[in-house]
């Protein structure tokens, strides 16, 4: 996604996928509407008490719309792009529930919706007719994943929606809302903001009514994914409140017990949170506001993850990004070449964006030569990564760069 500026720039803020769940395994471009910048503004301004009065209760429990099959209710989604951000949190992904492996560290102990409950199902031994109604969902859950991970979002949705049918069947509430959460996820990629808004509500509730915490880390988050959902439908002064209330939740978290002697995925949905109400601010243009939250989110992933980690990386260059939409071009120089040396630790694909953003700081410095080099760079390290966005992005660039130089000629 790029962002404009008064001059011709194509500075995107990143969102690398690489979270286990596969319903956030693609880059997303979140789309406000700089129309209601005001409203926004006014919002983002006021205190606004986070509670479970005014949030999650609020939120969750809402006159909800019949998913049972019974009423034979179709359900047809449009092809559409992808619209978030998402970080490495945990074992969330389908083979770590399924191969047995252990993670090291502070200890990733399952915190989310999807790996709490996906291992439940997965781990599940019943015998003999529930044995194989039990296999059947599972191979039915798996068969809609692959689809997802491979792009088939029409088939995802068939498959996925069977599964929940016979999950119904035999009453297997963990099944069911595991899949509503997919459901959720899949709407949410298709910008079909009213029907996950509605889903995600839904798994709330599930979640509350069977005496979740409102402080568990899979409460938190599906409320970042709520407050995503009404920044996407426009809905700011709700979207700050999920924003804040995450953020809250988490620093309670911390500073109850020191980060020492928490898991890493209550530090990374912490830093996570920073992350996406970062790219919120940054879309209604609050630079200074935005360029703070990326900083702290840095930070954590920087001691969680390390300093070459792939998503350490990504949050240097979007600092950088941050620096130049501000002008502030020495300042971008310097953290998109630290995000240039993090990918490259990392073996980040990338890279070649990064040197992308930094050959249009350079542009934008006049300097076209050093701009030249960066995107020419940027183009043979996503080529070589396999990159088609980013080559695409720097075949612009060293467009934009020709450009230029002729306009400069003619004056």
């Amino acid at each position: 996604m790029y962002f404009t500026s008064p001059m011709p720039t194509y500075f995107h803020i990143l969102r690398v996928a690489s979270r286990g769940q596969v319903y956030l395994e693609h880059t997303l471009s979140q789309r406000l509407a700089y129309t209601l910048r005001g409203v926004a503004s006014s919002a983002v301004k006021e205190k606004h008490p986070i509670s479970k009065n005014n949030f999650i209760i609020e939120h969750a429990f809402h006159e909800k719309e019949n998913y049972n099959y019974g009423s034979g209710r179709k359900y047809l989604f449009e092809k559409r792009k992808l619209a978030d951000h998402s970080w490495t949190l945990g074992p969330n992904n389908l083979r770590s529930h399924t191969s047995g492996g252990e993670h090291t560290g502070r200890g990733r102990h399952g915190w989310s919706l999807a790996s709490a409950l996906a291992l439940s199902i997965f781990s599940t031994r019943p015998e003999g007719e529930e044995e194989k109604k039990e296999s059947e969902l599972i191979i039915m859950i798996k068969r809609g994943i692959l689809a997802l991970k491979s792009g088939e979002l029409k088939k995802a949705e068939q498959l996925l929606h069977v599964g929940l049918k016979m999950a119904q069947e035999t009453n297997n509430q963990q099944a069911v809302t595991y899949i509503f959460d997919l459901l959720a996820n899949l709407a949410y990629q298709r910008e079909e903001y009213p029907k996950a808004e509605r889903l995600f509500k839904d798994v709330l509730q599930r979640l509350l009514s069977g005496g979740m915490a409102e402080d568990d880390n899979a409460v938190v988050e599906i409320s970042l994914k709520l407050a995503s959902v009404y920044a996407s439908e426009g809905d700011y002064e709700k979207a700050v409140q999920g924003f804040q209330f995450c953020i809250a939740t988490q620093e309670e978290k911390i500073n109850k017990k020191g980060e020492a002697a928490l898991d890493e995925d209550t530090l990374l949905l912490w830093a996570m949170s920073m992350d996406w109400y970062a790219r919120f601010l940054l879309n209604l243009h609050k630079f200074e506001l935005a360029k703070q939250h990326f900083l702290k989110a840095y930070e954590m992933s920087a001691r969680v993850n390390g300093v070459g980690h792939s998503q350490t990386a990504v949050l240097l260059n979007d600092i950088g990004s941050v620096c130049s939409l501000q002008k502030n071009y020495t300042e971008a120089i310097e953290y998109l070449e630290k995000a240039i040396t993090a990918a490259r630790e990392a073996q980040s694909s990338e890279i070649g964006s990064f040197y992308v953003n930094l050959g249009t700081v350079y542009l934008q410095q006049g300097l076209h030569g050093e701009a030249r080099r960066c995107c020419r760079e940027g183009l043979t390290l996503s080529k070589k990564m396999n990159n088609k966005d980013g080559a695409e992005e720097a075949e612009i660039c060293l467009a934009e760069i020709e450009k230029v130089i002729k306009e400069e000629e003619r004056k």
